[in-house]
């Protein structure tokens, strides 16, 4: 359970914003307000059951989003990175590569030059 002006100080925004805020979701009973145990001027916030449920449902939600996301990044990054290891390897067996330090050099990041 949090305060009114704890939660405002974690989402950045005024005292007077996040009491509107936690207003509307309570209207559509997401959270409770409860007096605190031992100070009387501060109403602590907690999720309904209402309120978790959804909060689980847009986790998944999120989830699949960043899912579809990244799933072509783990795709492209894993096709670079067989592309650079088959480039090394064919490096390694060619008499006319460069030196290993050369070969080493052309792979740190932000290097001019690429493994062509």
């Amino acid at each position: 359970m949090l305060s009114g002006a704890e939660l405002a100080r974690r989402c950045f925004v005024t005292p007077q914003t996040m009491n509107q805020i936690v207003a509307g979701l309570e209207a559509r009973a997401l959270v409770q307000r409860a007096p605190h145990p031992t100070h009387r001027r501060i109403l602590q916030i907690s999720l309904s059951e209402r309120g978790r449920t959804l909060l689980v449902e847009a986790h998944r939600g999120v989830g699949a989003v960043e899912s579809r996301m990244t799933a072509g990044a783990v795709r492209t990054r894993g096709a670079r990175t067989r592309s650079v290891a088959r480039r090394l390897r064919q490096r390694a067996h060619d008499r006319k590569s460069p030196s290993r330090r050369g070969v080493v050099a052309q792979l740190r990041p932000g290097s001019p030059q690429e493994l062509g």
